[in-house]
């Protein structure tokens, strides 16, 4: 199985989170009799570094989704960083201060996507204006690649392809980026980046020739700088994350030791060997109990001075409960999750503003959708429904602005520049013709740079917001009944384009539904931000559902050439992100902020 490498970071203080195992490290300070090293290095008796005098900051980054052409999916780094955020503003960081890049927040906020650009743009810019006094938190969540060839580790931003090194983030460059550019006195590293067999099935067929280092220890011997070290595992073990807790186990006792549980002598003080002994402890502990395997976090290299983490509000008691007894689940499990919470009560609908219309720089209409509350999914009893329709009740918690027309060829050109759909069969080339041939993965694209073009955050709607959008009000087949033969009057569908018609047409020529959207149904596929799972509507959230973890992305709407049930405002199809066909297209969402 392969593991993640990690190398090693020049500072001050520097503290490495690594999930992950391998062989040890040469000349690596031994463990005490209690699982964890002692603190204080030669000629240090007494001093205390004390993190907090100056300003503290935070830069936490999780991808969950990857191209499932590149890399396996994951299931809880967005919970281990977010959960993180929130537990650091307890204990001194001003929320102001922390900045958190996932795939959930990037969805409104464009530039905190954790793609290799964002990265390293917000971590350059974060650094700059530190000061000696400040500490800087560093956490990355998500896979992490160590070739054979080369000794330098890798960490793998949402865009990441493993074929092309230079799509990844290099750990090496990060490590001599804090050396040279960051004055900050001291710097915390969580690297929680080593899964098993991160590259996917389709990715492993199409670069076979890559190899990966099955080592997963740094491969460095010495650590330069006062280095700490944290591996989540020893040499021979498993890393585990668990659906109960909702995190990787090691991260979790990470983060509740940071939150208190950890301050062994109750001086309201959280110091780096108590949250160690905590953590190695409560890791084992849980591993063993409710696992039945083995799970022991090794800490690696010194530090200097008594270094103090985290500053209580209140005194915290010696805890060390016994988790109950729960199924064991392998980091690279993708189990369904626990059962969701129940709906929350329903609220009256707000009536939609139809004049609420804007128009921006490429001459897209967007009208505002507010939120509210429908019946997503379809009844038993729907002509056409077919399995993973379960219908369930979904609240919208804000508003957003969506495209009243699909993307067109020329607003795509006018963004991106180029022709996806140039020299296939079933187009007619024009400026008000729906954009088609268009990946998931470009469609992505096409909102990054929209939103760098225009100041403000566009992005693919989620699945329950294109069908909110889309039912318009109605809980019907189709946004105008249950009649599909009303159906020509709103969509270009199999049913009335004859063969001299078969390609993407002229956006806005049908009637538009409730909400003064055309094309919801018919003409091109949509794609949506979420990953299809069949059973998702069973467990998914009541509010502002984002879709499962993973799978392949989900597209809605129906096509020029196909059924009526196909274009039904509770239909769902699916395909790879990288996946193009001449029916396929997108839908822009502008965020409501102004």
């Amino acid at each position: 199985m392969f593991r993640l490498a990690i190398s090693t970071i020049v500072s001050v203080t520097a503290l490495v989170f690594v999930c992950g195992c391998g062989e040890s490290v040469e000349n690596a300070e031994p463990a005490n009799g209690n699982g964890w090293t002692g603190e204080r290095g030669s000629g240090d008796e007494g001093q205390r570094d004390v993190v907090g005098q100056g300003d503290l900051y935070a830069f936490l980054v999780a991808v969950r989704q990857y191209d499932p052409a590149e890399l396996t999916s994951l299931q809880f780094t967005e919970n281990d960083v977010t959960e993180l955020a929130e537990t650091l503003k307890t204990v001194g960081y001003e929320e102001g201060n922390i900045l958190l890049m996932t795939q959930t927040v990037g969805a409104t906020r464009t530039r905190m996507l954790p793609t290799r650009q964002n990265i390293q743009e917000q971590l350059s810019l974060l650094i700059r204006e530190l000061k000696p006094d400040d500490t800087l938190l560093l956490a990355f969540s998500g896979h992490g690649l160590q070739f054979k060839d080369k000794d330098e580790s890798y960490y793998c931003p949402a865009d990441a392809r493993v074929s092309d090194r230079s799509t990844l983030i290099s750990m090496d460059d990060v490590y001599a980026q804090l050396e040279s550019d960051c004055q900050a006195r001291t710097k915390l590293l969580l690297m929680d980046a080593c899964r098993n067999d991160p590259m996917s099935r389709l990715s492993r067929s199409a670069n076979a020739e890559i190899e990966l280092d099955a080592s997963g220890v740094p491969q460095r011997v010495e650590l330069p700088g006062s280095l700490t070290a944290f591996f989540s595992c020893s040499a021979g073990e498993k890393s585990y994350e668990h659906p109960d807790i909702g995190h990787g186990v090691f991260l979790n006792f990470v983060i509740e030791g940071l939150g208190g549980k950890a301050d062994f002598d109750r001086d309201g003080e959280v110091s780096l060997a108590e949250l160690e002994q905590f953590s190695v402890k409560q890791t084992q502990r849980f591993v063993r109990v409710n696992l039945s395997r083995a799970q022991t976090p090794e800490r690696r290299g010194e530090s200097r001075g008594l270094v103090t983490l985290a500053r209580l509000a209140t005194a915290t008691p010696r805890t060390g409960d016994i988790p109950r007894e729960v199924s064991p689940v392998p980091i690279s499990d993708t189990s369904s999750p626990c059962p969701p919470p129940p709906p929350p009560p329903a609220q009256p609908r707000r009536p939609l503003n139809l004049d609420d219309v804007i128009t921006n720089s490429v001459g897209m209409k967007l009208k505002l959708i507010p939120a509210g509350e429908f019946l997503m999914g379809s009844p038993v009893s729907e002509k056409g429904r077919v399995e993973g329709e379960t219908q369930h009740r979904v609240r919208i918690s804000q508003g957003f602005y969506l495209q009243t027309t699909e993307v067109t060829q020329g607003q795509w050109e006018l963004v991106m520049g180029t022709k996806p759909w140039k020299g296939q069969p079933y187009v007619t080339e024009g400026p008000d013709y729906a954009a088609n041939y268009v990946s998931w993965s470009e469609a992505m694209e096409f909102c990054q740079k929209l939103s760098a073009k225009e100041g403000v955050t566009y992005r693919l709607p989620t699945e329950a917001e294109w069908e909110y959008a889309c039912r318009a009000g109605t809980e019907t087949a189709y946004s105008f009944g249950d009649d599909a033969a009303s159906l020509s009057d709103y969509a270009w569908w199999g049913g009335n384009v004859d063969d001299d018609a078969n390609q993407a047409h002229r956006v806005g020529l049908k009637r538009p539904n409730p909400w003064g959207l055309y094309d919801m149904h018919g003409n091109v596929w949509e794609w949506c931000s979420d990953y299809y799972d069949l059973n998702y509507y069973k467990w998914s959230p009541a509010t502002d559902p984002q879709g499962p973890s993973t799978g392949i992305k989900v597209y809605r709407g129906g096509k020029w050439l196909t059924a009526a049930s196909s274009c039904r405002s509770a239909d769902r199809e699916r395909n790879p992100a990288s996946f193009r066909w001449s029916v396929l297209g997108m839908r822009a969402v502008r965020s409501a902020a102004r």
